[in-house]
């Protein structure tokens, strides 16, 4: 019998996400006192240096791949869960994909850096969500079938507003500015995985295809509508 290896109410969102759905600030007095006529002092502009814009540019562009890196791999667990075979080697072979490792050649050093980085996100993604990290470690260090199904089984249950939430939650944990709000929403943590040797994992036709769908899907502007409209209906349920 398969166990449940999600934690107790960790996929609950309610009361979650005052970072993103819209959340009001606090009324502030129009007038703050009607003795007071001063208009506040200008702090003088501190120009940025060249040097210190272009630090700045680079940090935003390092941050949007990051961004771009997590939810591709919170996708590719999904793509995973909602196909028929919820084993580790198949969950191995969407971390190929992902990496750009193909079946005819043998991966680069950088393709496997990419790989290993790849399985280190979808780890924590899965803790994140709500998984157990004990069991998340098992999967992935020991290749444990039995976990596999189970995790697969629970992400495949869940449903469109919560996948979205989880995804650009975790997706926005990359940001070192939004840590403090993405913590409120998902359980943030670091799997240490075993840098094992390589296995070569084929994907089905079905599967990269799959695949390919939800990565189209996942950055259309309807998607990125979908989830800002889950957000807000998710705010207006707990009153924000």
């Amino acid at each position: 019998m398969k166990g449940n290896f999600f934690q107790s109410g960790a996929l609950r969102s309610d009361g979650l996400t005052a970072f993103a759905m819209g959340a009001k600030a606090p009324e502030q007095p129009m007038l703050e006192s009607v003795t007071n006529n001063a208009p506040p002092a200008e702090e003088p502009k501190k120009e940025i240096t060249l040097e210190e814009a272009h630090q700045m540019i680079l940090e935003k562009a390092a941050a949007a791949v990051a961004t771009n890196q997590l939810a591709d791999a919170a996708q590719a667990v999904f793509s995973w869960a909602d196909g028929d075979d919820h084993s580790y080697d198949a969950l191995d072979g969407y971390a190929q994909a992902e990496a750009g490792i193909g079946d005819d050649t043998d991966p680069t050093d950088d393709q496997l850096d990419a790989y290993f980085t790849v399985l280190g996100n979808m780890a924590d993604f899965m803790v994140a969500a709500g998984a157990d990290e004990d069991a998340v470690q098992a999967l992935f260090d020991d290749e444990d079938d039995d976990i596999a199904g189970s995790l697969g089984t629970e992400f495949q249950g869940l449903d469109d507003a919560d996948r979205s939430e989880l995804i650009t939650a975790y997706s926005l944990s990359a940001d070192d500015s939004m840590v403090e709000a993405v913590e409120k929403v998902v359980r943030k943590g670091k799997v240490v995985l075993i840098r094992k040797p390589f296995k070569k994992h084929h994907m089905t036709s079905a599967q990269r295809m799959a695949l390919k769908k939800a990565r189209s899907k996942a950055f259309t502007a309807q998607a990125k509508l979908h989830r800002a409209k889950s957000m807000k209906l998710r705010a207006k349920r707990i009153g924000r």
